[in-house]
Order: C-alpha cells, then sequence, then structure tokens
C-alpha cells in the first residue's frame, strides 16, 4: 500500500467516513515515528450509512475490498507499520434489495361485498401465496369460481398456493347461472279443491315439462277440460300428460266448462204437468163410468 509522507519522520493516521449518514469516525491523535505500528480502530464511533453495511477501512475512497476488515470490536490484520501519513476509509457494501411484489383482489363485476384484501401484501419476491377466497363478493345471476389472473378468463388459472415473482391482480371469475321459468296451475274459478302445484318448477330454459292433470279441482255446475295460458279461454291447450318447451314464466288456467243438463226449475214444472195430466185422466174415468151407468 502506498502511505503519503507529507511530515518526513512523523505521520499522523486520519480515518474518513466515506459518505457515511450517521455516526463518527475514530479519532488517532497519535504522532507515529517512521515505521511504526499503528493499531487500527474498530467502528468505535458507530458509522452508519443508510443502505449499507459498515465493512472496515481501506486506502482509497473508491475501495469495494478493505485493507482492514472489521467484525465487531475484531480488525484484521489489527496494525501495519507506517512510513508516510495516511487515510483509512470506511468500506460500505450495499444491503441486498428486497424485491417486494403486491396481490390485489378485483371483483370483476361483482354486484355487492368486497373484493379481499391481503393483509400480508406486498411479499418478497419468490414467496409462496396463499390465494384468499370468495369473501362477501357476490354478483347477481352468476356463481363464483375463482381467481385469474385475466379479467375476461371464463376459468380460474391461478392455484393455491403460487409462487410470487410480479405483482399480480386476481380477478374473480364468474359462471352465468342457468336461466329459470316458473310453472303455475289456476284453478280459475274453482269453487273446491287445490290447484296442482309442480314440484319441478322452476326449469331451465328450454326444458320440457309434462302437463299436470285437475287433481281435485272442482267448479259447480260445470266440467274441467283441460288447461290454457289465459283465463277467459274456452278451449283447452294443454291436457294431462301434455307436453310443452318453456321459455318464460307460464300460468296455466283451468278451462271449464258449463253442464247442458235440464235444470231442477225445469224438472218441477214438467212433475206438476204430469200430475195435472194424471188427475185428469183418472176424473175422466170416474166420471164416464157414473153417467154410463
Amino acid at each position: 500500500m502506498v502511505y503519503n509522507d507529507l511530515n518526513r519522520g512523523i505521520h499522523i493516521v486520519t480515518y474518513n467516513g466515506n459518505s457515511h449518514t450517521g455516526g463518527s469516525v475514530p479519532v488517532d491523535s497519535t504522532a507515529y515515528t517512521s515505521w511504526a505500528s499503528v493499531t487500527i480502530c474498530a467502528n468505535i464511533g458507530n458509522l452508519v450509512r443508510t443502505g449499507y453495511t459498515f465493512k472496515g477501512w481501506a486506502t482509497t475512497s473508491g475501495a469495494t475490498t478493505p485493507n482492514f476488515v472489521v467484525n465487531g470490536n475484531t480488525v484484521t490484520p489489527a496494525a501495519f507499520p507506517i512510513n508516510g501519513n495516511v487515510t483509512l476509509y470506511a468500506v460500505w457494501e450495499a444491503n441486498p434489495q428486497h424485491v417486494t411484489y403486491t396481490v390485489t383482489y378485483n371483483g370483476n363485476g361483482n354486484t355487492s361485498g368486497n373484493a379481499p384484501v391481503d393483509n400480508n401484501s406486498p411479499y418478497n419476491d419468490g414467496s409462496t401465496i396463499t390465494v384468499l377466497g370468495q369473501g362477501t363478493l357476490v354478483r347477481t345471476g352468476y356463481t363464483f369460481l375463482g381467481w385469474a389472473s385475466s379479467s375476461s378468463a371464463t376459468s380460474p388459472n391461478i392455484g393455491t398456493p403460487f409462487v410470487i415473482n410480479s405483482n399480480i391482480t386476481l380477478y374473480a371469475v364468474w359462471e352465468a347461472l342457468p336461466v329459470t321459468y316458473t310453472v303455475t296451475y289456476n284453478g280459475n274459478g274453482s269453487t273446491s279443491g287445490t290447484a296442482p302445484i309442480d314440484n319441478n318448477s322452476p326449469y331451465n330454459d328450454g326444458s320440457t315439462v309434462t302437463v299436470m292433470g285437475q287433481g281435485n279441482l272442482v267448479r259447480g255446475n260445470h266440467t274441467f277440460k283441460g288447461w290454457a295460458t289465459g283465463p277467459s279461454a274456452t278451449t283447452a291447450q294443454y291436457e294431462a300428460n301434455d307436453t310443452f318447451d318453456i321459455n318464460s314464466n307460464t300460468v296455466l288456467y283451468a278451462v271449464w266448462s258449463k253442464n247442458s243438463g235440464i235444470g231442477a226449475p225445469v224438472i218441477w214444472i214438467l212433475a206438476a204437468i204430469g200430475v195435472l195430466l194424471v188427475v185428469g185422466i183418472v176424473g175422466f174415468v170416474f166420471i164416464g163410468g157414473k153417467k154410463t151407468r
């Protein structure tokens, strides 16, 4: 190493923090004669430099490897023979940069609830991430399938766990629920009984519906003819066990036909006429008999 001898025979040692951000450099006030042994100071002033680790001392400011390695209170080598003025510069080693990445969840069209928040984010590069669940997210008419790295994905593509190596947004993947329609039966003027209930309702769009029968529905002085989609229909569109493909909510109304038999008042009138005829015939025979006598 080269030492600067400005005052021949008497030499000094100066310490330089070399861009330190805190602490103080050691001060050596000894005047050394040529070839005297200089004991190197450790980092006794607690020098620091933000983002760096102190490694020791070197005789040049740009050194990346110290001539005198400092480990706690130990310096290696511990001393050197001086033959000129010496400045010892702190050697700093940059701390490893901890690259971190974020994990963000996106509801991707949710109609209520909130996307989960990963409280462990950000993560160090290469960390293993456990994917969160649906939480309170809801999208009307859809089922939650999982998470994907694209907002347009139709199936989840992020498994759990996964290793992170970049910032990532996880989008909710939704699948539309099947469109369904109901079938309802209406007694449409029935006087007793209950309209049938289709336990298979609701049906998926396009499903085949088998029409139910009359059940115990009754309407006084009427005969059940079948079912129609309007309450004023006089002709049935469907009878029991007919089928149709459903594409809307459907109400089936009972179709009734009024009975056409002779009513009670007419029968009473005819009965009265019959009695009079019988009475008349009997009287005629009796009177006639009397006259013949």
